[in-house]
């Protein structure tokens, strides 16, 4: 059998024959196969702060744009899984919040590879509601900024004044921690409704108003709050059908929690008491 990769001399007539020729095109698929794996664009060592993230939104991303991390990149199987990490980039959803997205640190085409920030202090564009929001986070169906929130898995540094579109500076998983409960007093405003929640304003232990910022996203000036209340018993269930009953000017124990509102981090007040609904005969 002839000799695949014979080599030729300075002068010899070229001919190349079919068993060289496809060795030459297999070579040539493995250089492409290799140029295009994912291990092979990850084989350079990042800051501690960055990762690597694959654009699958189907558009192309610019520089500090957000990418939602929906997945690996890297089987668990691969022999790179733990010496890579890529992760799958994808348009934020509420599923991102409390940290679950990346900032990209250049601009990234679609089904491309690219650097991203996961932590650290980072340049952004935020979607500012409230001048006294003080964290962000993912911005549902948007790539291109964070939006401000009372409480979030960013925190913001520093951020341009006014509402709108501004520029600021984040820490990326510098986010608010739960905060410590602490029980208050609070004094209900109406009477009992068909709902599971009731206006209330925060007093202290001396019956005055409270002085306590709160960041409850059904918040009223002066200090009026929404509290929630767990009621037990077969639904529908509803505050004018549960006991105890509750009375405009009832004092009741509340304490804040944190909990997700439509994916976001909120933090809620709640009221202490257990409620049961009222049974009637026959019903």
């Amino acid at each position: 059998m002839a000799d695949t990769f014979k080599k030729v001399r300075n002068g010899d007539k070229l001919r190349i024959p079919a068993n060289t020729y496809n060795a030459m095109i297999d070579a040539a698929a493995d250089f492409i196969n290799r140029k295009n794996n994912l291990s092979s664009q990850t084989n350079k060592q990042l800051p501690a702060n960055m990762v690597y993230i694959k654009n699958t939104t189907g558009a192309p991303v610019e520089r500090l744009n957000i990418l939602g991390i929906g997945g690996s990149e890297i089987d668990p199987n691969a022999n790179t899984f733990k010496q890579s990490i890529v992760f799958t980039g994808v348009v934020p959803n509420s599923n991102h919040a409390k940290g679950r997205f990346v900032i990209t640190a250049e601009p990234i085409a679609p089904d491309s590879v690219g650097k991203a920030y996961s932590s650290g202090f980072v340049p952004v564009r935020i979607a500012v509601t409230d001048e006294s929001h003080t964290y962000a986070d993912i911005y549902p169906d948007e790539t291109g900024v964070l939006r401000s929130l009372a409480i979030g898995a960013a925190y913001i540094i520093w951020k341009e004044q006014g509402t709108g579109y501004k520029w600021a500076i984040v820490k990326i998983n510098g986010g608010a921690p739960e905060p410590t409960p602490m029980v208050q007093w609070a004094k209900t405003e109406t009477e009992a409704g068909p709902n599971t929640y009731i206006p209330a304003r925060l007093y202290n232990a001396a019956g005055q108003l409270d002085v306590y910022e709160t960041f409850d996203p059904e918040y009223y000036p002066d200090n009026h709050i929404t509290v929630y209340c767990t009621i037990c018993g077969t639904s529908p269930v509803a505050l004018n059908q549960a006991t105890p009953y509750l009375f405009s000017g009832t004092d009741i124990p509340v304490i804040q929690r944190v909990v997700l509102v439509n994916g976001i981090s909120t933090l809620r007040w709640y009221c202490l008491w257990g409620f049961q609904k009222t049974y009637i005969c026959g019903t």
